[in-house]
């Protein structure tokens, strides 16, 4: 084919390519598992079949919408309330009916009025009388336990009560005092007291600590039974500073604590407040 010359109709420049796709076409062709059908194996759509599947998309303008609901929090179940409203919800909730039962244990509960108590010897008798830090005088009020009648509380107000006062009465405080030492003991020794000390192994306590700020308490420290005075309140102490001598006999060393608090006037109370750890010094 000389220069300038165009091919002719029917003819190709490349030969080879036209001899590979003469090869392909005798190969027969298989079809890959995975090869999606072909179209003739696609099922036919009838036209009312395809207006169904159509009419099951809904195209809808996002701002037709209706806004997104807001979030609404829960009520609030537990309301804040007013002096007026605390009280009127304690009287709703008191039963206009004599209490039915014996006398509780609750040391701020009674079915005794202030002379049978004081007869007795029995809950606050201790503090009739006495001015209280929530306003008024103990002594036996009418209406407690959520009853009306036939029970008495110790003041006529409180912080128990009502919320136009922050103070709890006189026996309220001594309750929560001996609820504190009933469960956390007055005095935990530092150094185990199973294991023998000499003269000089440092002897020391930690006190209980109630966290009512009405707290005195009074540590006391004895060598065989004889309260070493110079020691009195010390936390850590030397035997021999405490009058050990260094006779190479056995002696005791004791740590007591009471607390002197004035907000405590029952003796069972007091009893839970006191406690004493002891050693064995030797050489």
């Amino acid at each position: 084919m000389g220069g300038g010359e165009l091919p002719q109709p029917g003819t190709d420049r490349h030969p080879r390519r036209t001899q590979h796709d003469e090869r392909r076409r005798k190969i027969p062709q298989t079809t890959h598992p995975r090869t999606p059908r072909q179209a003739s194996e696609t099922p036919a759509i009838t036209p009312n079949e395809h207006t169904r599947q159509r009419s099951r998309i809904r195209h809808t303008d996002p701002r037709s919408l209706p806004p997104p609901p807001q979030h609404i929090p829960p009520p609030n179940r537990t309301p804040t309330l007013t002096h007026t409203r605390q009280n009127t919800l304690i009287r709703s909730q008191t039963r206009a009916v004599p209490h039915p039962y014996s006398e509780p244990a609750s040391p701020n509960t009674s079915t005794l009025n202030a002379e049978g108590m004081a007869a007795q010897r029995t809950k606050w008798a201790s503090w009739l009388g006495e001015s209280d830090p929530s306003g008024g005088v103990v002594g036996t009020f009418e209406g407690a336990a959520y009853y009306e009648y036939g029970i008495h509380r110790p003041t006529e107000n409180s912080i128990m009560r009502s919320l136009n006062t922050d103070k709890f009465n006189l026996p309220g405080r001594e309750a929560m005092i001996a609820g504190f030492y009933r469960f956390a003991n007055a005095l935990t020794p530092m150094v185990a007291t199973s294991a023998t000390a000499s003269r000089f192994t440092r002897l020391s306590v930690s006190l209980a600590d109630p966290g009512t700020g009405l707290a005195r308490p009074e540590l006391r420290w004895y060598v065989n039974g004889r309260e070493a005075k110079q020691a009195r309140g010390a936390t850590s102490v030397l035997p021999a500073a405490l009058g050990v001598p260094a006779d190479k006999r056995t002696h005791k060393v004791t740590a007591t604590v009471v607390d002197t608090t004035s907000a405590v006037r029952s003796a069972a109370v007091r009893d839970l407040t006191s406690n004493s750890v002891t050693w064995t010094v030797t050489r």
